[in-house]
This record gives C-alpha cells, sequence and structure tokens, in this order.
C-alpha cells in the first residue's frame, strides 16, 4: 500500500472498518488484489519494512474485502483521501479503492 516502510493506520479508539471492528492502535496496511475484489489487511507490526509482510502476517488485526474501481484517469503517485463521512480512497494508476471508518 505504498513503497518503503509500510503505511501506518492509526486510530486513538475503537473504529468499524466496513462494519468490522478494529481496536485502537497502530497498524501497518497492507492489500491483496484479486481479480475483482480486494482484501484490506490492518497489522500489528506497524514499525516494518513494506515488503516484510510475509514475516508478519500472523500479527494480522483484521482483513476487509473491499470492491476496486477503475479511475478514468491514472493517478501516477499513490494517493490517499479522506473525506468528511469516513471514507478512504485510495487512488494509484488506474486503481481505486474506497473503504468506511466509523
Amino acid at each position: 500500500m505504498g513503497a518503503n516502510e509500510a503505511t501506518v493506520f492509526e486510530t486513538d479508539k475503537e473504529v468499524k472498518i466496513e462494519g468490522q471492528t478494529l481496536p485502537p492502535g497502530k497498524y501497518s496496511l497492507f492489500g491483496i488484489k484479486d481479480k475483482n475484489d480486494f482484501t484490506l489487511i490492518f497489522n500489528k507490526a506497524w514499525n516494518i519494512w513494506g515488503t516484510n509482510y510475509e514475516n508478519n502476517k500472523n500479527q494480522d488485526a483484521l482483513r476487509v474485502n473491499v470492491k476496486t474501481n477503475n479511475l478514468k484517469k491514472s493517478q501516477e503517485l499513490l494517493t490517499y483521501t479522506i473525506d468528511k463521512n469516513g471514507t478512504v480512497n485510495l487512488a494509484w494508476g488506474y486503481l481505486g479503492i474506497n473503504f468506511k471508518v466509523r
């Protein structure tokens, strides 16, 4: 979900990610893409190199399946945006991923 160090997702309270509970804490954020679906992985090992998931997969705190969408215009830089209703949007190349945080 980014180059070099793992992308960190941090919350100071319990939140719901697409309706599933994630306890407060710091997490690395990883993703696995299938044909039409995408699995977001929130892992307790947050202070790691981005390619080091295999060594830490036993520390997954939450896995959430989300749909992907094709962007009309290519996004050269990996970009995350968060709107006011708690939707996190990821855009990279022609790949778009959205997930709700409540």
